[in-house]
């Protein structure tokens, strides 16, 4: 079982649709990939690479910086034995959808480069490795809990009119649910705390939601 089969497992208990009757693979599916976006956005995952640059050039292209969002420094290791990174001037931007670096004059050497990257969960669209921390799972999986009642809500809303009362009460909820993550996330990230003891609010979906 994937680290997806085991979060959609979690997400319909959350959403006491354990069937799968009211949430189907596919609002699940869009519902975790806007979870993890969010996750992302907020505490992306700090990479880092090293490329070595034989010939001295003033831009270069970043093929291996998978799943990149950001380059957060660039630094040079000059000359053979040379342990200690210089630190480097640059811009970056996109060509192609392929990232690249701009220096300001040409060097060669071997190049470190700090970036983030958004995160993936194994078995989602394909991925094969989670990044995620696993401490984390269960506010993510609330998380996308949230996103798949507005999701729901949304469908809702299209079949029966903007006011019908299911669609209303399942989107007040869905609205809770996302800012309490988007709360969590904010301490996440300015405490750096990453405590094991994380729980929902104390009350249960089905109630809120009246079984969404």
């Amino acid at each position: 079982m994937s680290d997806w089969d085991t979060l959609k497992t979690r997400v319909l208990n959350l959403l006491g649709d354990s069937a799968g009757v009211r949430y189907s693979d596919a609002m699940l599916e869009q519902a975790a990939l806007q979870a993890v976006r969010l996750y992302s956005g907020t505490l992306p995952q700090l990479c880092f690479l090293e490329i070595e640059v034989p010939e001295p050039v003033d831009e270069v292209t970043l093929e291996e910086a998978e799943g990149l969002s950001a380059v957060i420094s660039a630094s040079w290791y000059i000359g053979a034995g040379n342990t200690r990174p210089v630190p480097a001037a640059f811009t970056w931007n996109w060509s192609a959808g392929v990232p690249y670096l701009h220096f300001p004059q040409a060097q060669s050497g071997r190049l470190r480069l700090v970036y983030s990257a958004g995160h993936t969960l194994a078995g989602l669209l394909g991925a094969e490795a989670t990044t995620l921390p696993p401490v984390h799972f269960d506010l993510l999986s609330w998380t996308a809990a949230g996103y798949a009642m507005q999701l729901r809500a949304d469908a809702v809303r299209e079949a029966y009119g903007a006011k019908s009362s299911e669609a209303v009460t399942i989107s007040a909820a869905a609205e809770k649910m996302i800012l309490h993550s988007r709360q969590q996330l904010d301490s996440l990230r300015y405490n750096q705390v990453l405590s094991p003891e994380w729980s929902a609010p104390g009350w249960q979906l089905e109630t809120a939601a009246g079984g969404a």
